[in-house]
Formats: structure tokens, sequence, C-alpha cells
């Protein structure tokens, strides 16, 4: 849900404070947004229970504020989007795998051709987990979100680390030619 104020924006843990207290909600988070517009999140709620936080809100607020946008996403498309996702993941990587074994399929030496596959893998699985364990660090310290400019970075990250990967590679096969 986004608010936003035409006075004086209230201090964001003052609004969750309020909601969490309240008999209506409990689990809001606050965000500030811009110069006078406040995010709330929680879990997904019906429209009474919409209503009744909007006139908690205008309560305590004197009406000095509007309601821009209100989302809702509720379990069905989370598990769509999740079971979607592992698909999707798990099609890449059978892609990479096969890619990285067709583009190494004459180093047989001392390495088999799928191994690289695998240790590529094994080198993107690294730097994700590591981005997001970062953005997951900073998410907690500075309230960061999960959205579209977040999802590009990842894929990103992704990118560039299957193309290291290769040039890596591709040295490691140089040199078991020469040597």
């Amino acid at each position: 849900m986004q608010l936003s104020f035409s006075k004086e924006i209230p201090k964001t843990e003052s609004i969750a404070n309020l909601l969490n207290t309240s008999s209506v909600i409990d689990n809001v988070s606050a965000q500030s947004f811009g110069e006078n517009n406040i995010i709330l999140r929680f879990s997904n709620i019906d429209e009474e229970t919409h209503q009744k936080i909007i006139t908690l809100l205008k309560e305590n607020y004197n009406e000095n504020f509007t309601e821009e946008k209100f989302n809702s996403i509720g379990p069905n498309i989370g598990d769509e989007l999740k079971r979607k996702t592992v698909l999707a993941v798990i099609l890449a990587i059978i892609a990479i795998i096969l890619y990285i074994a067709w583009a190494f399929r004459q180093v047989s030496k001392p390495v088999s051709s799928w191994v690289y596959g695998l240790i590529a893998n094994v080198a993107l699985l690294h730097n994700i987990i590591i981005t997001i364990g970062a953005f997951s660090m900073m998410g907690e310290l500075y309230n960061m979100q999960v959205n579209a400019p977040f999802i590009a970075a990842i894929l990103t990250v992704l990118g560039y680390s299957v193309n290291d990967t290769i040039v890596i590679f591709d040295r490691i096969r140089e040199n078991l030619k020469k040597h």
C-alpha cells in the first residue's frame, strides 16, 4: 500500500507500531518513498481489513494522506511464480551444462567436458549466493526490497559469471594443449 501525505510525513516507525499494536493486522513494515510517500507491506489481506487499515490511519493522522496504490499478491500467484522460477532455473542449468560440454568436447584429458559444465554451475551458484546474501543483509539493515532492477542485476551477474567461467576454461584448455 502506498500512501502520499499532503502535510508533514509521519515517521515510518510510528505507522508500523500503530498498525502492529492494533488488532487489525500485524507484521507491518513501513518504508519512506520519495519526499512525502510511505509504502506499507504486510501479508495478503481482504477488502474489509484494507478498509479497517485506512480508517485507523485516518483517525490517527487527521486524513492528511491519500492512498496512491494498493496491490495484493495472493498465495496462488506466488506459488505459480515460484514453480515457474524453479523450472526456468533447472532448464538454464541444463542448458549451461550442455553448452559448455559441447564447447569443450575436444578437451577430454585430464578432465571430461561434462565436468567443465558442472564446475561452471558451481561457480555460478557461488557468485549468485554471494550477491543475494549481500543484498539480503542490505535488505535487513536498510529495508531494501526485491524488485525488477534487482532481478536484472542478478541476471547480469549470472551472464558475466558464465562468460568469465568460459574465458577461464578456454585458458585452461590452451594450457592443457601446451603441456
